[in-house]
């Protein structure tokens, strides 16, 4: 019984602390890039015309048809990668 209460304690420990120290890392290094110095959200939005451009490359789709990304230029693209192991 004693030993139960006392991982408890140190779970709840460790808990504080990292919460803490998540905090702080919040406040410190991750906070100052997603807000400026008044608080508001800084955003940069390009013009298309200053964006780069993405390299082309080619894909096969579900029916064998090879897809070119530069057949997409003006359109938004969405890739999504993802892997199973």
């Amino acid at each position: 019984m004693r030993t139960q209460k006392k991982f408890k304690k140190r779970t709840v420990f460790f808990f504080v602390i990292l919460s803490i120290s998540l905090g702080i890392i919040w406040q410190n290094h991750i906070r100052p890039n997603f807000f400026g110095t008044d608080g508001a959200v800084v955003t940069e939005i390009l013009s298309p015309l200053d964006r780069p451009v993405a390299p082309d490359f080619s894909l096969f789709d579900l029916n064998g048809n090879e897809v070119h990304l530069r057949d997409y230029r003006g359109s938004v693209v969405f890739l999504g990668f993802w892997t199973t192991w």
